[in-house]
């Protein structure tokens, strides 16, 4: 599982590469749309939360106690670290702006509110100061309303994850088109994405049950369903984008991670050492790597530093040489910090917090 994680967090890195990419780069178009879907690795974070939550909780009895120690588990996890990269991500702004956080996204009710609002991953008209911290704030969420299902005895958690599923899909159907990234607390709840963590969490189940059989097929079929919608899923509109992103990439993942586990417990699947240490590192590679892409991209543009930059290497030189160089730093120093965060940061936090490491 922490594998998987780990190539979640690569696609995110590389759709993010391919953002910093100038205009016109040469490569073929399917590639290009390749690596532009990469944000598809969220999808996959997703379900991978659905299905780890239900699985480390199998065996927790329904109570108040529980409930709360699992929700301060997610808590100390997911806060310490989003704190340190989005004031970072503040920090970065402040030297372009003169503000902690660009004007278009902090003209609306202010920037301390802006800022407040990202810091506690709440739902508000743009994404937090460190933009893709709009995941978290769904993560959070799922987290709460889990937290509450474990109030329940657990034969009814698959009731209470029916209703949510049901809820969403009726609000899919009956309500106006709501936006891709919620705005509201109600837009949250009954986001389409947030299947993705049912799907996950119902992968769980069926695995912990094992009502299921499976085999190597249904892994593979995952995965090629999954690489196919990295080629070839056409856009949706902004109304339909998040369900026909359930449905290209949430539900090819729920396939692939149901087959990956089962193969692991049936058959001792293993995968290599350095993506099992990739997902280690997921969460510090997720929140780090844009601060990272962004520092090397403003570095590579510095002015003290063009007359030591052959030409062919300068930022938007015609030619492919300075795209394969920046991709090739820009995705070793994302994997470098993360391993430096995960170690130095995101352990030391949860040691202090938790009492332990991992």
């Amino acid at each position: 599982m922490q594998a998987i994680r780990g190539i979640a967090a690569l696609l995110v890195v590389l759709f993010h590469l391919e953002a910093m990419f100038r205009e016109g780069a040469p490569r073929s178009r399917e590639f290009g749309q390749f690596w532009s879907r990469g944000f598809a690795g969220v999808d996959m974070f997703f379900v991978i939360s659905g299905f780890i939550m239900v699985y480390v909780t199998r065996d927790i009895a329904p109570s108040l106690r529980n409930a709360g120690r699992f929700l301060w588990a997610r808590v100390s996890r997911i806060y310490p670290l989003w704190w340190v990269f989005a004031f970072l991500m503040m920090i970065y702004f402040y030297t372009a702006y003169g503000q902690p956080a660009p004007p278009d996204k902090a003209s609306g009710d202010g920037v301390l509110p802006y800022v407040v609002k990202s810091l506690l991953l709440l739902p508000q008209k743009f994404d937090p100061v460190l933009g893709l911290g709009w995941t978290l704030i769904h993560e959070m969420l799922f987290y709460v309303l889990f937290a509450l299902g474990l109030l329940l005895p657990r034969k009814l958690l698959k009731v209470w994850l029916a209703i949510w599923a049901v809820l969403i899909g009726l609000n899919g159907v009956l309500a106006p088109p709501q936006p891709i990234h919620a705005e509201t607390a109600w837009q949250l709840l009954l986001s389409p994405i947030n299947l993705e963590f049912i799907l996950g969490a119902c992968v769980g189940i069926l695995l912990i049950e094992q009502k299921v059989t499976s085999s190597a097929a249904m892994m593979w079929t995952g995965l090629a369903l999954f690489a196919a919608a990295l080629l070839f899923h056409l856009p949706a509109t902004p109304s339909t984008f998040n369900w026909a992103r359930v449905a290209a990439y949430g539900v090819p993942s729920a396939l692939m991670i149901y087959g990956a586990v089962w193969l692991e417990q049936a058959r001792g699947l293993t995968l290599p050492a350095f993506l099992t240490n990739l997902g280690n590192w997921s969460y510090s590679l997720y929140l780090s790597h844009l601060l990272v892409l962004l520092s090397l991209k403003r570095i590579w543009n510095m002015q003290a530093l063009q007359a030591y930059i052959p030409d062919g290497l300068k930022w938007g030189a015609p030619g492919w040489l300075d795209n394969i160089i920046y991709v090739v730093v820009g995705l070793a120093a994302s994997i470098i910090v993360a391993a430096i965060s995960y170690r130095l940061i995101e352990r030391t936090s949860l040691r202090l917090l938790r009492g332990k490491a991992d």
